[in-house]
């Protein structure tokens, strides 16, 4: 075999332009399309991912994917806006949500639910997150799960509806509330994908139908027993020769008499009450000597304390000075005293008055051996209209107005009013005030 003829100079100058020529192609294509080919690449796989790839390198791109980079970089910046609106969005649904004194429930077509606000965990008093439960579990009422499974197949509803919920203390107690439940329906869905539920307490608006209900009762009695017994001998001395009877003639202007005065506190105490609470009460402050106010409320409950055969006994300093309005003190113990003799017992009645003076404070506590009252109802005893012994107040009469009158008048100027009561073992109200004139602008409901 012959051996191939050696390469003459212009055959090598040619081989090695060709070298060259490659070399800086194979340069070329892996600068300008493989390594800019693979970052597009991994750009466009993140965005797929929902990661906007960043634009200074995309636009820094040359070559054939120089138009591909810029489209891609143009589509990033767009992805980055659509997040951030959207994220702007759930952040502005999200504090609206929790800025609604509403509850907000969403649920899905299991009623498993997705999404809470916080007054709604607090609403409930709800010790985990309500997340990935359903509502039946949450709940546990049937009510409220078929009115979510009519909004889920497209019937919203809108009804009143009452839950046992949890309080602070871990008792269970009836709330009332409006339910408007509605399905959520994507824009192109032939049906709902799940359904929003709103709870609105009502239960303050419950509790005040009912104290209206109480109080309509409560004033239409004490309004026609004495109207009715007036009217009663009215008829009695119109009759022919009544008149002339005395005796018969005296009686019932006694008794009209008694309940015409009866009329009258009612009256006054309305006006008291609504005085106080639209913040009209006007004090006249002055130096009050406390012993002598106490005993002209004694000298007017005088035939009270002798029909009960009551003791009161006044334990308060002669120089015990207060700085107050010298009616409106007169009313607030003139309440208390009357409150003790009302409802203590006929026989054995004894109610002490004592006085404890400091620089800034002077605390004055009126206290009874009566019946007590139950740590249910002193929660409420100073709420307007409201009456521990229901049967008892009518017997004797009054509204359940005079301790809130006493709450009202004691923070107009400037203190507070406390009660300690035990069943069986009598009250001991507390009435906190300023030695000097410290009187509220703002008076509390």
């Amino acid at each position: 075999m012959n051996p191939s003829p050696p390469l003459d100079l212009a055959e090598i100058l040619l081989l090695a332009v060709a070298a060259v020529v490659a070399a800086l192609a194979a340069r070329w294509w892996w600068r300008r399309v493989w390594t800019p080919g693979r970052g597009l690449r991994t750009a466009i796989r993140g965005l797929a991912d929902g990661r906007a790839p960043d634009a200074a390198p995309l636009l820094a791109v040359k070559g054939p994917w120089r138009a591909v980079a810029g489209d891609l970089a143009r589509a990033g910046e767009r992805v980055r806006g659509m997040v951030s609106q959207l994220d702007d969005e759930t952040l502005n649904l999200r504090t609206i949500l929790e800025s609604l004194t509403e509850g907000v429930l969403i649920v899905d077509t299991a009623q498993v639910v997705h999404s809470a606000n916080t007054p709604l965990e607090r609403m409930f008093e709800l010790k985990s997150p309500p997340l990935g439960r359903s509502v039946l579990e949450i709940f546990r009422d049937g009510e409220l799960r078929a009115a979510i499974a009519k909004a889920i197949t497209g019937e919203p509803t809108i009804r009143e509806i009452t839950l046992e919920t949890r309080g602070p203390d871990g008792r269970y107690a009836p709330k009332h509330f409006d339910l408007a439940t509605v399905g959520l329906r994507p824009a192109g869905a032939e049906r709902p994908v799940g359904a929003i539920a709103v709870f609105h307490d009502i239960s303050a608006l419950k509790a005040l139908e009912s104290v209206r209900r109480e109080f309509v009762a409560n004033v239409s009695h004490e309004l026609r027993t004495p109207m009715s017994i007036i009217n009663g001998y009215l008829e009695t001395l119109l009759d022919a020769g009544a008149l002339d009877d005395r005796a018969l003639t005296v009686k019932a202007l006694t008794v009209m008499q008694k309940h015409g005065q009866r009329l009258n506190l009612l009256v006054e105490d309305l006006l008291t009450i609504s005085t106080f609470e639209h913040g009209r009460a006007a004090l006249h402050v002055e130096p009050v000597p406390l012993l002598v106010c106490l005993r002209k409320v004694v000298d007017r409950l005088e035939p009270a304390i002798a029909e009960k055969r009551a003791r009161v006994d006044l334990a308060v300093d002669a120089g015990v000075t207060i700085e107050a309005d010298a009616n409106r003190l007169d009313q607030v113990f003139f309440n208390l005293l009357e409150n003790a003799l009302k409802y203590g017992p006929t026989e054995g009645l004894s109610v002490r008055v004592t006085a404890v003076a400091g620089p800034d404070q002077v605390s004055i506590t009126v206290e009874d051996n009566g019946p007590g009252i139950a740590a249910s109802d002193r929660v409420h005893i100073f709420e307007r209209f409201y009456r521990v012994h229901k049967d008892r107040s009518r017997d004797a009469g009054g509204t359940g107005l005079g301790l809130s009158i006493v709450k009202h008048i004691v923070q107009a100027h400037g203190g507070h009013v406390t009660v300690e009561s035990k069943l069986g073992r009598g009250s001991a109200f507390q009435v906190h005030l300023p030695a000097r004139a410290a009187v509220a602008r703002d008076i509390p409901q």
